[in-house]
């Protein structure tokens, strides 16, 4: 994972409210039960969420979507390529796809 590194990191004391915005089903699941064992991560709806874990497939043109979320968000992207475009549409972070 990647982040941006001109943020902050602030200490974490309560766990971290994580929504996983993704048309992906399979993702969905696989990482909502993922983050559901750690104990510093509660998966929750949008309206909830400290932040998003955000997954616009592997459409390059749906990065704009980031700029449009009111909290900070973690984009999923399918290759490294996508790296500096997601950092620059408002993601905070990165993590691959694969």
């Amino acid at each position: 994972m990647t982040r941006n590194p001109a943020l902050p990191l602030l200490p974490i004391t309560d766990p971290v409210r994580v929504a996983i915005l993704s048309d992906d089903p399979l993702l969905r699941a696989g990482l909502g039960s993922l983050l559901g064992r750690a104990g510093e991560v509660t998966v929750v709806d949008f309206g909830a969420a400290d932040v998003v874990l955000w997954d616009g497939g592997r459409e390059r043109s749906r990065l704009t979507e980031l700029a449009g979320l009111t909290v900070p968000a973690v984009a999923v992207i399918s290759d490294g390529s996508q790296l500096a475009a997601a950092l620059a549409a408002g993601a905070r972070g990165v993590v691959l796809r694969d």
